[in-house]
């Protein structure tokens, strides 16, 4: 899933970091100031908690949460109590790229996530 949806952002013109361990994930935090993270909420740790320890070290990075079940009140209540949101799966290519783009706001591709 995550090199499907790295390719998908490339395509749309973003720059990509992609890992699948929190250890990367930081030390890729150490060479540039993502603008997104995106993660699932089942990442190898708790996906809600990794977001919450990089948001740490990256106070602007916003946050989207993949869930395969997103109206599962336990997930919003640690997810939009964190200012996280959260994206159902399963998702089209269209609704993941609009998803993006509405958080983005006026963050332009070339950014990085």
């Amino acid at each position: 899933m995550r090199s499907v949806i790295r390719d998908i952002l490339e395509r749309e013109g973003y720059v990509v970091l992609a890992t699948g361990d929190l250890g990367t994930a930081v030390d890729m935090m150490n060479d540039c100031a993502p603008d997104l993270l995106l993660t699932n909420i089942d990442f190898p740790t708790s996906g809600h908690d990794a977001a919450q320890y990089l948001k740490k070290r990256c106070p602007k990075m916003r946050v989207l949460i993949v869930a395969g079940l997103p109206d599962d009140q336990r997930i919003e209540d640690r997810t939009l109590g964190a200012g996280f949101e959260v994206f159902p799966r399963p998702f089209s290519v269209m609704e993941l790229n609009e998803k993006i783009r509405e958080i983005l706001g006026a963050v332009s591709p070339g950014s990085s996530y």
